[in-house]
């Protein structure tokens, strides 16, 4: 397929602009479904299928590798890898009218969700999630095999992983909408339902005929409470992502932790995902004021991106984006640019005061499917194909 030319599994891509998008739809296949819910459209497609590793259509190939460009705000992380050759990816477009309060008129506008499904069977093994994280010093796949499966069970043939979930912000539906001047939200407007609608054919599709009993994700917190809520006739809901450490009776979130060890040091790589950023700013803040770390060092790792007098004001609402390059200084295996520590040493640092930035979330396939069912409800969803 000539959507192989570009090679997005090497490192970032240029993105498309909105024109570029709507000139896709022309060669979109058919939709998988097509639903109405309020005066909201949402067609959902499959991109590839389940242990396949081919693209079959160039325009939804182009779309996903743009909407998984939103992740390069955590660092320059190439948009697939070596999961989505046996991953389903579905993504999802909305389109919905808003009114202008300037001359009272409706425009429509449209935005994309995307999330794929990683069977744990296949290669590469896994689905790159729950080996991430242990409980004391057992890994939290091999926890899972010994408490819900018989020896002569593989918890991997029953266990599915839900990741790299990606968006494509609002964007006028019409071209000659543009020209009005008006300003869109950067933030979408129904992550929830496109995500319910996306688990509804997981489960549909994948998950219940072939027998799974566990989803697996890994989510921020501000994820579920904000962008999964979902506003329905009798009151608010959210798409729900069971805590892993109530499914294992633990009492306390901090019982199930990441193992930053683990893949190459992707945790140290990317720690605007995979750490809590207000504490990150908070421990490079004092490294900086204490001399630890100098002005050197943040034009030599970070550039243009956090300077050092950016650091000395940074606070809970410095943006995580600033932490794009912050990779670069944390994954150092020599001794730090203008600065006395190693890297080993500054991880160790981190290690002590900087926790963990997602939590890992392991759903029944049963809770999973009742919680789908409820917000199809609730939401009076009509499926129109």
């Amino acid at each position: 397929m000539s959507a192989n030319k570009i090679d997005p599994t090497k490192g970032p891509v240029p993105r498309l602009s909105s024109s570029e998008i709507r000139s896709l739809r022309n060669n979109l296949p058919v939709p998988n479904s097509t639903w109405s819910i309020g005066r909201a459209i949402f067609t959902i497609f499959r991109v590839k299928n389940w242990l396949d590793p081919n693209w079959t259509n160039e325009a939804l190939f182009k779309l996903l590798v743009h909407a998984r460009g939103s992740y390069y705000v955590y660092g320059d992380r190439p948009p697939l890898d070596d999961y989505d050759a046996k991953a389903t990816p579905y993504i999802v477009r909305v389109v919905y009218p808003i009114k202008n309060p300037g001359d009272d008129r409706e425009y429509m506008v449209e935005e994309w969700l995307s999330d794929r499904l990683v069977p744990n069977v296949g290669e590469p093994l896994g689905g790159g999630e729950l080996e991430f994280f242990v409980h004391e010093d057992e890994h939290i796949d091999l926890l899972l095999q010994r408490k819900f499966f018989a020896p002569n069970k593989n918890f991997l043939e029953y266990t599915a992983t839900s990741n790299r979930m990606c968006t494509i912000s609002p964007f006028f539906f019409n071209e000659c909408d543009e020209e009005t001047g008006i300003k869109l939200p950067a933030s979408q407007k129904y992550t929830g339902l496109c995500y319910a609608l996306m688990r509804w054919h997981f489960l549909n599709d994948y998950l219940e005929p072939n027998g799974y009993r566990f989803k697996t994700s890994i989510l921020r917190g501000r994820v579920v409470e904000k962008s999964m809520a979902i506003e329905t006739n009798e009151g608010s809901m959210q798409v729900e992502f069971y805590p892993a450490y109530q499914l294992f009776g633990f009492t306390s979130p901090e019982s199930i932790r990441l193992d930053r060890s683990t893949h190459h040091g992707t945790v140290y790589r990317f720690p605007g995902y995979f750490l809590e950023a207000s504490k990150l700013f908070g421990l490079l803040q004092k490294l900086l004021m204490g001399g630890r770390i100098s002005e050197e060092t943040t034009e030599h790792y970070f550039g243009d991106n956090l300077k050092a007098d950016e650091l000395i004001r940074s606070g809970p609402k410095t943006k995580f984006d600033k932490l794009i390059k912050v990779g670069n200084l944390l994954y150092e295996q020599g001794r730090i640019i203008g600065s006395p520590l190693t890297g080993s040493e500054l991880r160790r640092l981190v290690d002590e005061e900087v926790p963990d930035g997602p939590e890992l979330k392991i759903t029944t396939v049963e809770r999973a499917r009742d919680n789908a069912r409820q917000i199809l409800l609730k939401t009076e969803a009509q499926r129109l194909a």
